[in-house]
């Protein structure tokens, strides 16, 4: 059972390794760290 949803998605991600990612995983990931960006550039100004 999955109380977290992301924390369970990194740690199947991190089960897997890396090298096993599908595109999906890799897009969502890729989406994430972008946002996450845009968001420390927007708090820094």
């Amino acid at each position: 059972m999955c109380i977290g949803s992301s924390y369970c998605w990194v740690t199947s991600i991190s089960e897997r390794g890396w090298y096993n990612m599908s595109t999906y995983e890799t897009l969502s990931l890729m989406i994430a760290f972008g946002v996450l960006v845009v968001m420390i550039i927007g708090t820094k100004k």
